[in-house]
């Protein structure tokens, strides 16, 4: 055998000591929006969380920890879940694209699709029947047009649904809520849009064969939740836009629902276990909690949480889930809440930035969770500032002389962000628009370029000042990037949505046009070969695309990779190119992009951003549900990895 046979089988073994081939790990950033909370009936500690674009986690110790559940669900948000009370292998779970079901604890998921309404639908509730599991109630919204709107029904256990209602007094309307009489499981609520005779709440108690207003006494507005006492149905709790609402005779009449109820959203309404009168409320304003019924609500708040979500289990531990700040957890015991994340890794990751000079450092900006930092290649994350939360993050810029300095842009609030010490402190100079790219000058790092939904913006002190740069840009549309060229950085490149690639050769002052071998205009991303600087790649509508001449001629380089790609990164010192898509993953080639390797599997669905650490030893993609990262070497420090469902 060979020296460098060994020397290979050597490094095979050691991978294989390790763990085996080398693959996609994740650890954070442990946040993420929750849609839904769901305890399981018969088997305490057990909950279900539901998330904006993660799919479905679970606990088996009452929310301390979690792990993903998602393998077949997708990554529509899920509004909706459903456990069987005789059987916890059986869950129903819905989201934006249907009705999913698992027969196998939630280990894999199936769409349920036979009889469901054609496209459109967007599930929004889902009830089973506590004396027969097989019959089940879908809720959904639809697609403005309302032809896939209302309630459906399955009797087999969801394998096919039909219509409930549609034709008998409901309408075709966008449901947001239902309600179930526990004891009667035959009578129905269904809340939701006012009808043509303002109309937002309906009743049903022949299990939705027929159904009739119980508005009368409701404000004509929109139903967001419903709950029904678990001991006595006719006693139930209605939120609308006008506030919360009781009825104690099945909502033939209603009432003011006491004194202390705050007058904002109401996301849930939820009894404790074999409760009359003890009742949840999550809001926009936090949580509120009453104990006699509903005459009077204090509020048991989280710390200023916009709580989205709430559920009880029978020894009275309650698990919230927020809006920008994951998942909250007490127990019966202590009226302290604590956050309980660990495990759940449903961050939406937008952009994701390596600093140059600290190899192992990344910022991570996200959809509406705020902004993270690793110093160990993504082992660990910690949250920079809670300014961020509910902010989407689209572009990270690192000062490349004085890495301490850290620019971020949102689409909202302040827009536009600087720190001076790593991300500690923050402050916000006098700026006005949504910012989707940040570029700095590599000489006069001072020199900041930012992309806006109004034009190219630039300052020369540091961020404290801004004048337009945009002219030759077409006028007042959208500029979501803007890079500079390393070698000339009077050089620079911006992309105008619906117009494509412009060039400017004087720092800003003037661009010209630079779509000569696009078949369209819609190109997403520029990226400049730092070793080449007149060598360019595009990600288009269409594909990658390469440029020789500084952008003046371009060419389609998108043989051997598949469509749908997201994002695209060059090595600084070695050229290697790196694409990440939609559905395929990450692929990577080492020769200008004449052949391409895929790197693992598919680490999750829709990945935002791509990041290769200087000296190309760890890749870094973004998705929603956190950072994936993939190393070539050996890993040598522990790692929580979590397999990927999705």
């Amino acid at each position: 055998m060979t020296r460098i046979a060994c020397v290979v089988l050597s490094f095979l073994v050691c991978l294989t000591a390790l763990g085996g081939e080398l693959a996609w790990t994740t650890a954070g950033p442990e946040t993420g929006r929750v849609t839904v909370i769901r305890f399981d009936p018969a088997a305490n500690g057990v909950v279900w969380a539901g998330t904006a674009g993660a799919g479905i986690f679970r606990s088996t110790d009452g929310g301390v920890t979690w792990s993903s559940m998602s393998k077949g669900l997708g990554t529509s948000p899920v509004a909706a879940i459903v456990i069987d009370p005789a059987n916890s292998s059986n869950l129903w779970a819905g989201n934006n694209a249907g009705v999913f079901r698992s027969t196998d604890g939630g280990n894999t998921w199936t769409q349920s699709t036979n009889g469901f309404y054609p496209g459109g639908a967007r599930v929004t509730s889902l009830l089973i029947d506590s004396t027969d599991s097989s019959r089940l109630y879908v809720a959904t919204s639809g697609d403005g047009t309302n032809q896939s709107a209302g309630v459906q029904k399955s009797t087999n256990g969801g394998q096919s649904w039909f219509e409930s209602g549609i034709s008998f007094g409901l309408g075709s309307k966008n449901v947001f809520a239902m309600g179930i009489d526990r004891q009667n499981p035959s009578t129905l609520y269904a809340g939701g849009t006012l009808d043509s005779l303002q109309r937002p709440l309906f009743k049903s108690t022949n299990g939705g064969a027929t159904w009739v207003s119980i508005s009368s006494g409701l404000t004509p507005s929109n139903v967001d939740a419903i709950g029904v006492d678990p001991l006595n149905g006719n006693t139930l709790f209605v939120a609308q836009e006008g506030g919360l609402r009781k009825s104690a005779d099945g909502g033939m009449s209603w009432d003011s629902a006491g004194s202390g109820v705050p007058s904002s959203c109401c996301n849930a309404i939820v009894y404790e276990r074999n409760s009359s009168t003890n009742i949840w409320l999550a809001t926009e304003d936090d949580l509120y909690r009453t104990l006699d019924g509903g005459a009077n609500w204090s509020d048991a708040k989280i710390g200023n949480e916009h709580v989205t979500a709430l559920d009880v289990d029978a020894d009275g531990t309650l698990v919230a889930g927020t809006e920008n700040d994951g998942l909250f957890r007490r127990t019966a015991e202590s009226a302290a809440w604590s956050r309980a994340n660990h495990g759940f890794l449903a961050a939406d990751v937008r952009t994701l930035v390596a600093d140059p000079a600290n190899p192992g450092t990344l910022y991570a900006g996200t959809y509406d969770t705020g902004l993270y930092k690793s110093v160990n290649h993504g082992r660990s994350w910690q949250s920079l500032s809670p300014q961020f939360l509910d902010l989407p993050i689209y572009a990270i810029a690192i000062d490349p002389k004085r890495p301490s300095t850290l620019y971020v842009g949102t689409v909202g609030g302040n827009f536009f962000y600087k720190s001076t010490d790593g991300g500690a402190t923050w402050i916000s100079p006098d700026f006005d628009y949504d910012v989707s790219a940040i570029a700095i000058d590599p000489v006069k790092t001072d020199t900041i370029y930012v992309a806006t939904n109004k034009g190219v913006m630039k300052s020369t002190d540091g961020g404290d000042t801004f004048l337009f740069a945009s002219k030759g840009l077409t006028a007042s549309e959208y500029t979501y990037g803007v890079e500079v060229d390393p070698a000339n950085p009077s050089t620079l490149y911006a992309l105008v949505f619906g117009s494509g690639l412009f060039k400017s050769t004087d720092g800003g002052a003037n661009w010209t046009p630079k779509k000569n071998g696009f078949p369209d205009v819609y190109v997403w991303q520029v990226a400049i070969d730092p070793l080449n600087p007149s060598t360019l790649y595009a990600r288009a509508q269409t594909g990658l695309f390469r440029s020789t001449d500084g952008g003046e001629h371009w060419a389609d380089a998108s043989a051997g990779l598949p469509k749908g790609l997201t994002a695209i990164w060059i090595e600084p010192d070695s050229r290697n190119l790196y694409v990440a898509t939609s559905q395929d993953g990450v692929f990577h080639s080492n020769d200008s992009g004449a052949t391409w390797t895929r790197l693992g599997d598919r680490p999750a669905e829709n990945l935002a951003a791509i990041v290769v650490e200087r000296g190309g030893n760890v890749v870094h993609v973004a998705a929603n549900g956190g950072v994936f990262s993939y190393e070539f070497r050996p890993i040598t420090e522990p790692v929580r990895r979590r397999t990927t469902r999705r």
